[in-house]
């Protein structure tokens, strides 16, 4: 039951906060107009 607690928040987090992260660095990039096209559809 500890093993499935620890390792439960571990890749919640990590997965929550990379992409979360990734969106971010994209949107303060500045992106080709195809590109913002593709992403605002």
């Amino acid at each position: 039951m500890k093993h499935t607690e620890y390792r439960y928040p571990l890749p919640q987090i990590k997965t929550d906060s990379e992409p979360q992260e990734e969106e971010e660095a994209e949107r303060r990039q500045p992106i080709d107009p195809l590109f913002k096209k593709f992403i605002g559809s």
